[in-house]
C-alpha cells in the first residue's frame, strides 16, 4: 500500500453522527469515564484524581506503579463505555464520507486505514457500507478494506486465554496468544461476564505498555511502521505530534512520502520543522470537517 491514512481521537471527535455522542478527546476521557461507571472510575483515591485531571497518562502511570491489580477491572469498564459509539446510520460521519469519496475514485480498498483508537466508529462506518474490515491486512478485493488498530480495541478479545474475575495482575504480567475481533455488543457482554481479563488495548499512558496480545499488537505496530516508512502519501487526522510515542512519530518522521495533516498547525510546524526538515509536508487544516475535501483531495492525488 502507498496510500495510508492515520486518524486519532481528533477524527472519531469531529466525525459528527456519532451516537450516543461525539467520542471524547483524550483531555475529556477521565471525567467521561468517572461519570459513565461511578462505581470504579469515579471511585478512585485522591491522588489518582488529581492526577487524571492533570492529565490522562499521568493519571494512569500512578495506577500503573501503585495500583495495577485495579487495571484489569477498570478497562473492562473502560470497554463499556468505548464499545457503545457507533455512526447513527445515515451516512453522514465523516468516516463514512471519507470512504465514499475515495470509492467514487476507485481507491477506497487501495488505502491503508490506521488508528490510533479504541472505539469501533471507522470499522462499523465500513462495515455498513458493505465492506469487509480486515484487521491488520491488507486488501485488494474492492469489496474489503484494510484496518490496523495500532493501539488494540475494545474488541480485541484474547483467543484462547481465560481467567476468572478472581484472578488480580499486576503490571509486570502479561497474557500473550492470538487475538479475535468481536462485535462491540459482544465485548460488553465479555466484560459484563465473570472473565477477569480485558480486551486488548495498550494503556494510554507512556510507553503504551500492553497486557493483553502484546506480541500481536507489537508486530502490527512494527509492520506498520515498514509500510509507513514506504509510503508515497500518507495522511494524519486528529492526532497531535507527540515525539514520545517513537512506534508513531518516528516511522512518520522517517516517510519519504509527501505527509498531510490535519488537526493544530502550530504543533504539525514544531513537530515537521524539528523531525521532518527536508521532506514534502503539508498541513490541510485545523478541523476535519472544515477540510474535509481538501483531505479526500490529498489522500486520492
Amino acid at each position: 500500500m502507498d496510500r495510508i491514512v492515520l486518524f486519532g481521537a481528533g477524527a472519531s471527535y469531529g466525525a459528527g453522527q456519532v451516537l450516543p455522542k461525539a467520542p471524547p478527546l483524550g483531555k475529556d476521557l477521565y471525567a467521561e469515564l468517572a461519570r459513565y461507571c461511578p462505581s470504579s472510575w469515579g471511585q478512585l483515591p485522591n491522588d489518582i484524581h488529581t492526577a487524571f485531571h492533570a492529565g490522562f497518562e499521568q493519571g494512569m502511570q500512578i495506577l500503573w506503579d501503585k495500583y495495577s491489580t485495579n487495571i484489569a477491572l477498570l478497562m473492562r469498564h473502560m470497554t463499556l463505555y468505548l464499545a457503545q459509539f457507533r455512526p447513527d446510520g445515515s451516512g453522514r460521519d465523516l468516516y463514512s464520507r471519507f470512504l465514499n469519496a475515495l470509492n467514487k475514485h476507485e481507491l477506497a480498498h487501495q488505502v491503508l486505514y490506521s488508528t490510533l483508537n479504541y472505539e469501533c466508529v471507522l470499522e462499523l462506518s465500513a462495515s455498513a457500507m458493505g465492506k469487509r474490515v480486515n484487521y491488520g491486512g491488507v486488501e485488494v478485493d474492492r469489496n474489503a478494506i484494510g484496518i490496523w488498530k495500532l493501539h488494540g480495541s475494545c474488541n480485541f478479545l484474547s483467543a484462547g486465554i481465560k481467567a476468572s474475575s478472581g484472578v488480580l495482575f499486576s503490571s509486570g504480567v502479561a497474557f500473550e496468544g492470538e487475538l479475535k475481533a468481536v462485535n462491540p455488543n459482544d465485548a460488553i457482554e465479555y466484560c459484563l461476564s465473570d472473565m477477569g481479563l480485558y480486551p486488548a488495548m495498550a494503556l494510554y499512558m507512556n510507553a503504551k505498555p500492553v497486557q493483553v496480545g502484546q506480541s500481536v499488537i507489537h508486530g502490527l505496530q512494527r509492520r506498520w511502521a515498514d509500510v509507513v516508512r514506504k509510503a508515497n502519501r500518507l495522511l494524519v487526522v486528529g492526532v497531535r505530534p507527540y515525539p514520545g510515542d517513537t512506534h508513531i512519530w518516528q516511522p512518520l518522521a522517517e516517510c519519504q512520502g509527501e505527509l498531510g495533516f490535519v488537526g493544530p498547525q502550530p504543533d504539525f510546524d514544531l513537530w515537521r520543522e524539528s523531525q521532518r526538515a527536508g521532506k514534502v509536508s503539508r498541513w490541510i487544516g485545523s478541523r476535519w470537517d472544515a477540510c474535509f475535501e481538501q483531505s479526500v483531495a490529498f489522500i486520492a492525488e
